[in-house]
């Protein structure tokens, strides 16, 4: 197996495996209520109401889990980072036998999570301030019709994913020179933030590829397995769907490897 197809296969499980523990919970819960015979299929029959008698019975059951949701979340995002870390170490140029590629992971994971913090943290941000912005022009586009005012807030929307996007570059870019170089989390973040400044539109350039043909892949396996579902029966659609993961996978991957020869071109520190 080639690097590639290891550091793919890598983070498609680091998606699947998290995905298929939380959707069995609900499966088994709708299963205790309605028996093993259809699946989810009957939540969704003409008139609702078997969705609605399950969601009044399950309730209680359901605010008990959602207590556990925020920590479930943070440890989806601490988890989250050794199949990026297994990935990096997976695609990282020189021979290296599976044992020092795990121990190369593991060894970076504090860091990781130091960038990871700084990252979301930043994002919260700058979410806020985008936020507060628009709801300060709120007063000023009182007498203004609906489609005008969302035409005003249009450039905040851009603007909001546009620093979400350089966010999401610079969390790969130092979490590439973390595992590659070795750096310390405060190090690679100056690393990821000096290759931005000097080269903002060649590095979110090449994210953006990769990241629009992850998301075309997405969009063509969701309308596959529609179409599939409707006519061949849920077992294809869920192997579509799969299929499509992985492909997103491989472009992750193939980004991934993109930041690696970003790293090593374009910084001279």
């Amino acid at each position: 197996m080639t690097p590639m197809a290891r550091a793919t296969a890598t983070l498609y499980l680091g998606v699947a495996l998290p995905a298929l523990l939380v959707a069995l919970v609900p499966a088994l819960l709708v299963g205790g209520l309605w028996g093993p015979h259809g699946g989810d299929a009957l939540l969704w029959e003409a008139g609702g109401f078997p969705l609605l008698e399950t969601a009044r019975l399950l309730a209680p059951t359901a605010l008990a889990l959602g207590r556990a949701v925020p920590w479930a979340l943070l440890a989806w995002m601490i988890l989250g980072l050794l199949p990026q870390a297994m990935a990096l170490a997976f695609l990282a140029p020189g021979e290296r036998s599976p044992l020092e590629q795990a121990t190369l992971a593991l060894r970076s994971l504090p860091a990781l999570f130091f960038v990871l913090s700084v990252t979301v943290l930043a994002r919260v941000i700058a979410l806020l301030l985008c936020i507060l912005f628009a709801k300060g022009l709120t007063p000023g586009l009182a007498g203004l019709s609906d489609p005008v005012r969302a035409l005003v807030h249009l450039p905040i929307v851009l603007l909001a994913f546009l620093l979400l996007t350089l966010l999401r570059v610079l969390q790969d870019l130092t979490g590439t020179a973390v595992v590659l170089r070795g750096e310390r989390g405060r190090d690679a973040l100056l690393t990821g933030l000096e290759i931005l400044h000097r080269h903002p539109f060649s590095s979110v350039g090449a994210w953006a590829r990769w990241a629009l043909l992850g998301f075309g892949i997405a969009v063509a396996a969701w309308w596959l397995g529609s179409r599939w579902h409707a006519g061949a029966g849920l077992g294809l659609a869920a192997l579509i769907h799969q299929v499509g993961l992985v492909g997103i996978s491989w472009t992750r991957a193939r980004w991934l490897k993109r930041t690696m020869s970003i790293l090593e071109s374009k910084s001279n520190l």
